[in-house]
């Protein structure tokens, strides 16, 4: 007999960005995730306290593009200003 897994939609609401959010489900249950230094995240779900990690930090690091990304973007972002004035 396969077992039911149950799964939620979660939104991320952007209290303050970079530092901290607040990660809801779908029947109203929501946790606060906050940045500690550079590369740690600390989540308030019971998960978090006992394994030191949980989906919630997992979701987070998933959505946030690495620096390689960002510059990339930055540098498209450059590229595209770039011909916009060019054309003039």
């Amino acid at each position: 007999m396969a077992s039911k897994v149950q799964t939620h939609d979660y939104k991320i609401k952007v209290i303050d960005p970079g530092r901290e959010w607040r990660i809801i489900k779908d029947d109203g249950t929501n946790y606060k995730v906050v940045a500690r230094g550079a590369n740690k995240l600390i989540c308030s779900c019971p998960s978090f306290k006992y394994r030191g990690t949980c989906k919630h930090v997992e979701m987070l690091i998933e959505q946030q593009p690495d620096e390689q990304e960002k510059e990339e973007t930055k540098e498209k972002k450059r590229l595209i200003r770039k011909e916009w004035t060019d054309e003039d």
